[in-house]
């Protein structure tokens, strides 16, 4: 089944797994061809918007990425739902949030960043 795929409908179907949460699938798609960066990586943003470390670690390391601004987003949206250990793997893989907690639209999120933030080596 999965031969017959296109790598479109792998990256759909890998995008589905990494919001649900599912690990394991994850890894089947990932070993079965899917792209971890297709699509902008809204697979990854996906996993960081639920709170899925596990799965986003599992995306980065097989060679997902962001785009500078999507990393950001997924950044302020875990924050905002105090997904702290997608925060800080995020962090720790590039984000920036100084840009973007400047801006009057992040007060909100701004403790909630700040105090993943402090805690990162990326801080000092």
């Amino acid at each position: 089944m999965l031969r017959a795929m296109n790598r479109g409908d792998l990256g759909r179907t890998l995008l589905y797994a990494a919001d649900a949460g599912g690990l394991l699938d994850v890894r089947f798609l990932l070993a079965a061809g899917a792209d971890a960066g297709a699509d902008d990586g809204w697979a990854l943003y996906a996993a960081c918007n639920g709170g899925h470390r596990q799965v986003a670690e599992a995306l980065l390391d097989a060679g997902g990425t962001l785009t500078p601004l999507h990393r950001n987003i997924a950044l302020i949206r875990a924050a905002i739902y105090g997904r702290t250990a997608c925060c800080e793997l995020l962090l720790d893989r590039g984000a920036d949030i100084r840009p973007l907690v400047k801006t009057v639209k992040m007060r909100c999120v701004e403790p909630h960043i700040l105090a993943v933030w402090r805690r990162s080596p990326r801080s000092s």
